[in-house]
């Protein structure tokens, strides 16, 4: 991505934002100096309309795997996935 214009700063989406109906891989959010927000959205073009899942592998969950205690205690465990082809445009574990 090139751009003419400086920036103040620039906010990535995570994935769990994204349009995947659009086969949308990522979005940045840039804040240019005079003090306005750009969107920039990275689209993978296809000509399928269909769910693409070679696009989008798991993606963490905002649910924890463990708790606080069991952190401190020293357990280790895997994240907790989300398996994007059956997403259906909201996350139940907020």
């Amino acid at each position: 991505m090139d751009s003419s214009s400086p920036q103040r700063g620039i906010g990535f989406m995570p994935k769990r934002g994204l349009n995947l109906n659009s086969n949308e891989i990522a979005r940045f959010y840039k804040l240019h100096n005079e003090n306005w927000v750009e969107v920039i959205p990275f689209i993978v073009p296809r000509r399928s309309g269909l769910f693409q899942d070679d696009l989008y592998p798991d993606a963490v969950s905002t649910t924890p795997a463990m708790t606080a205690e069991e952190w401190f205690e020293g357990k280790d465990a895997d994240p907790i996935l989300v398996c994007y082809p059956l997403y259906k445009g909201f996350f139940n574990d907020y």
